[in-house]
This record gives structure tokens, C-alpha cells and sequence, in this order.
């Protein structure tokens, strides 16, 4: 199949159109027969100049649409990867992406939204520095076939709809202080911080066909070790036998349940900053050492307002999403050009 080129020059516009990304893949659904419509993958050769939607007066092409497939699928390699449907799926959920982009574009330039040439030259400025020599950025453009005036005119349109992005959807979604306190106050019981201990541990781990006296002589080192003044991380490092070696064996805060049982068991009983071990689970042979204890207590509205209003605003902004696509295709003609499936 015969697809536009993947570029240098394409990645660098991502640096522009992933941040203005407007629709989403799970946007309105079209009907069956709009769906029919639109073409599918094949080996046969594409004729990039095909018209496939209108959209308001505006024709959509199948170059725009393999522009849109490299940009999702990065690689042309990860077609091969895909089963026909899967391709075709991604075909479809791509050509909706284009027409809300589209939209959009037409609603900012109707809303009269305006840029600074500040901001256009900031961005071809980012596109440019990728290359190292002006020679170098003109003969990629050459090599995709575009000139600058119509680069300049893609990221202009681009950065065009970051500002709809923004004001419509972005300054809609926004949570505030007092929306996220109630939050907080209608669901306290979500926010407590239960029992934990700061805990380091090393572990001796039964091994099949590992004599016990090897086992329990290994640990027996490692207390003596630590007894006699050394660095509990060191002689963890040295000697235990878990995940956990490489950081020394600090597992940091754990809270009930987030252990076995036998370890569970030891950790909370312990006294603070005194070593306890070595002792024997299932697991192997241990030495423990609690260095800090928390009570369960309630975490205020100022330690979780951060996670409540990024929560919030991230559910809001999706469905704000959805929303503002919708608004866009009920104001709008949309056609799909059957005949160029």
C-alpha cells in the first residue's frame, strides 16, 4: 500500500499537533452506513488525492488520512502486526479524529480566535532546531513535497486549535478549590491514611535442596554484622535474598495487607529502631527493623486537595471532550463519500 512518507518532518510537527489533540477514540459512533462508507486497509495502491468526507463545504483526502495513521501507528512497521480488522478499526477511529479536528478548526476561525506571531514563530523555531543546518531543514521540507509558507500554515492551524482546546474544553474542566472540599467532605472515609510502618528487612529464602544450617548461618552473619555497628542497607544489600536487595531493604510504608501474614505479624509488633530477628516464616529467615509507626488518621483537605482536583478534572475533561465533539458534528454537514471507498 502506498503511504505518505514517515519523516523527520512529521515528528517535529508532533511537537505541535500532540498537544492539541481535540477528539478522542472513543468519540460519537457513526451509523452503519456512514461507517460503510469509509475506506479500509488494502494491499491496492491509494490514491492520496481521493476525496472521502465533506465536511461543511471542506474536503477531506486520503492523504490527510494516511498523514493522520502515521502519526497514531508512529512506525509503518506496526501494520504488518495488525490483523485486517484491527487496521480497519484504526482506519475508521482515525478518519473521526480528522473530521472533529476539522470542526474545531472551523469553529476557532468563526469564533474569530486570533495568534500571536510570537507563538507561530516560536514553533516553526522548535521545528527547525531539529535540524542542523538550514540546508538540512529545506531539504526535508523539499523532500515531503511542502514549502515553508505551507508549514507555516499547518502549524498556525495547529496551534489554532490548542486555543479552542483551551477555552473549550481545558477552561470548562477546570476543578476548583471549592468543588474539590466537598469532594472531600462528601467522601472523608476515602481519604484515611491506614496503619503503617517504615519497615527494612532481610531475607535468608528457603531454597529446594539448600541445607537449613546453611541458611540459618547466613543470617546469623548478617546480625552479627549489623550488631556490631554496620549499615543496615549495606549488609542488606550483601546478604538478603529478595527484590528488595538492591534498595537496601527498605520497603518503605507498608501498610496491613500489603505483606505475608508471618511478616505482617513481626513488623507491626515491633519495637521502633531496634532489630528484631533473626526469626523463620514460610519464606526463609528474617531480620526486620521498624524505623517510624503511623496510626491510622484522616489526611486533610490541604494534603489530598492536589490528587482531588487533578482526579476530578481528568473525568471532567473527557467528558468534556465527548461533549464538545458533540456540539461540533450537531452543528454541522458531514458527508461520506461513498463512492471513493
Amino acid at each position: 500500500m502506498k503511504r505518505v512518507k514517515w519523516s523527520i518532518l512529521i515528528v517535529a510537527l508532533l511537537l505541535i499537533a500532540t498537544t492539541i489533540f481535540i477528539s478522542i477514540r472513543r468519540g460519537p459512533k457513526m451509523g452503519n452506513a456512514a461507517a460503510s462508507s469509509l475506506p479500509t486497509f488494502t494491499e491496492e495502491k491509494i490514491d492520496l488525492k481521493a476525496p472521502l468526507v465533506k465536511i461543511n463545504g471542506t474536503i477531506l483526502t486520503a492523504g490527510e488520512l494516511e498523514e493522520e495513521l502515521n502519526r497514531v501507528l508512529i512506525s509503518p512497521a506496526v501494520h504488518g502486526g495488525m490483523n485486517p480488522q484491527k487496521r480497519d478499526q484504526i482506519r475508521k477511529a482515525s478518519m473521526e479524529e480528522l473530521i472533529v479536528r476539522e470542526l474545531a478548526y472551523q469553529k476557532a476561525r468563526s469564533l474569530g480566535l486570533k495568534l500571536e506571531e510570537t507563538a507561530i514563530k516560536e514553533s516553526l523555531d522548535k521545528i527547525k532546531a531539529r535540524y542542523q543546518t538550514d540546508a538540512g531543514f529545506k531539504e526535508a521540507l523539499k523532500a515531503e513535497g511542502i514549502t515553508e509558507a505551507k508549514l507555516r500554515q499547518r502549524v498556525e492551524r495547529d496551534l489554532l486549535l490548542h486555543k479552542i482546546h483551551e477555552q473549550e474544553i481545558d477552561a470548562k474542566a477546570r476543578v476548583g478549590e471549592t468543588e474539590a472540599r466537598k469532594h472531600y467532605e462528601d467522601n472523608k472515609a476515602r481519604f484515611i491514611m491506614p496503619e503503617s510502618v517504615q519497615l527494612k528487612h532481610i531475607v535468608i529464602r528457603n531454597e529446594p535442596g539448600r541445607d537449613e544450617s546453611a541458611s540459618r548461618k547466613k543470617i546469623n552473619e548478617a546480625y552479627k554484622k549489623l550488631k556490631a555497628g554496620a549499615v543496615f542497607s549495606d549488609v542488606a544489600y550483601k546478604y538478603s535474598e529478595d527484590d528488595y536487595r538492591v534498595m537496601g531493604g527498605d520497603f518503605g510504608s507498608v501498610h496491613r495487607g500489603q505483606i505475608v501474614p508471618e511478616l505482617e505479624k513481626a513488623a507491626f509488633a515491633a519495637p521502633l529502631k531496634k532489630l528484631v530477628g533473626p526469626f523463620q516464616t514460610s519464606l526463609g529467615w528474617h531480620i526486620i527493623w521498624v524505623a517510624a509507626r503511623q496510626a491510622e488518621h484522616q489526611l486533610t483537605f490541604d494534603e489530598v486537595k492536589s490528587k482531588i482536583e487533578a482526579s476530578l478534572s481528568q473525568k471532567r475533561l473527557q467528558q468534556r471532550k465527548l461533549e464538545f465533539a458533540k456540539e461540533l458534528r450537531a452543528a454541522a454537514q458531514i458527508k461520506y463519500l461513498a463512492a471513493n471507498r
